[in-house]
């Protein structure tokens, strides 16, 4: 690979009647930047193997990956997306899932170095597959220009994102990440005893494990950064309550890394404009503070999320279920508390108490 080399995206699919939509699509939505996207349809009288390939890729500046599950409809046989993503993995290349296949809806431990594409529609899957881009190279852009004092992956992770204060909270994050990634433990051990191009290979690990903590951890979990359906969450109404809320307080967008996926926001910003808002109402239930405060700033009472349960009845929230994708709240049937299912900072997740009850048993949890 030469510095001259533009960045690469390649798209893997076996079904060449699905990939151009895609292909063409990318392309046009990132004239303006200098990338190309390149698609491969592997075959059985392909001249050299799978990684042989890949790795002519990797030395053309290969920097984002979207594959199919599925590999072996032109006689590829054994070839599958799992062997994509690992070499991706060891290579430290940032990789997609776009199958088309039914996905897993049990809740697992957050899988760091998975990234699903939405296959809803073609202009879905493209719009995020050039959010992914953007954001690894907005984030490999800073990393290089990172301050050499700075040592720790959290306060990177707050200098980039402009928040230095937020290094303690982005810590509990990566509280698991070595201890629980062997593939990121052998690699920090290999650049600590290499000497040559230390600082490249260490750019390049550091980009690839925030740009992952960021979008599968920090955003998928929240706590720091909100999506509307989550501040909805926190302040006990619907998605329709929460645009009110989020235009009342004139909140200012999140801009930094994966914005493009959807509109996210600053936590630190809701709760700064829920803090003047009288809580009178609320005095005597602590569960309906955000709601309440969110009611007054927004000068009508805000429509309730749906929950029927008895005490709540659509009123009551301040958690985020991210498994069920809904609003919970600290009532005992309502939601659990569990580091299992949760990484450490997502202190705005719980988990739904009916589907961690059914579902735990059958896990282990």
């Amino acid at each position: 690979m030469t510095a001259s080399n533009p960045p690469l995206i390649l798209l893997i699919d076996d079904d060449e009647n699905l990939l151009p939509p895609i292909h063409q699509g990318l392309q046009a939505h990132l004239r303006d930047q200098s990338v190309i996207v390149e698609a491969w349809v592997p075959r059985r009288n392909d001249k050299i193997g799978p990684e042989e390939k890949l790795d002519e890729y990797r030395d053309r500046n290969l920097v984002l990956v979207i594959t199919d599950f599925d590999l072996s409809k032109n006689g590829m046989l054994g070839f599958q997306g799992p062997a994509v993503q690992n070499w991706c993995h060891r290579n430290f290349i940032p990789v997609g899932d776009f199958s088309r296949g039914k996905i897993d809806d049990l809740p697992k431990e957050p899988d760091l170095f998975d990234i699903r594409i939405p296959i809803d529609h073609d202009s879905h899957a493209i719009e995020t597959i050039a959010a992914i881009f953007t954001a690894f190279q907005d984030i490999r852009s800073a990393i290089r220009k990172r301050n050499e004092d700075t040592k720790s992956l959290p306060s990177l992770t707050a200098e980039l994102l402009g928040k230095p204060e937020l290094e303690p909270d982005l810590s509990l994050y990566f509280t698991r990440l070595v201890t629980s990634n062997t593939a990121v433990r052998q690699r920090l051990q290999q650049i600590a005893e290499e000497h040559i191009d230390q600082t490249q290979q260490a750019n390049a690990l550091i980009t690839y494990i925030i740009a992952h903590v960021l979008s599968n951890l920090i955003i998928a979990f929240p706590g720091p950064i909100l999506g509307r359906e989550v501040i909805a969450a926190y302040l006990g109404t619907t998605m329709e309550g929460a645009d009110k809320f989020i235009a009342a307080a004139a909140l200012p967008r999140y801009d930094g890394p994966f914005s493009k996926l959807e509109d996210f926001y600053w936590r630190s910003d809701v709760d700064a404009a829920l803090e003047g808002a009288s809580l009178a109402d609320s005095a005597d239930d602590p569960l309906l503070y955000g709601r309440d405060s969110a009611n007054e700033i927004v000068g009508e009472a805000l429509p309730p999320h749906g929950c029927t349960r008895t005490g709540c009845y659509g009123l009551r929230g301040g958690f985020w279920c991210p498994f069920q994708r809904r609003p919970v709240c600290l009532n005992s049937d309502c939601s659990r508390a569990t580091s299992a299912w949760l990484p450490d900072g997502a202190d705005m997740c719980r988990v739904e108490a009916e589907f961690f009850d059914e579902l735990g048993p059958l896990l282990g949890r």
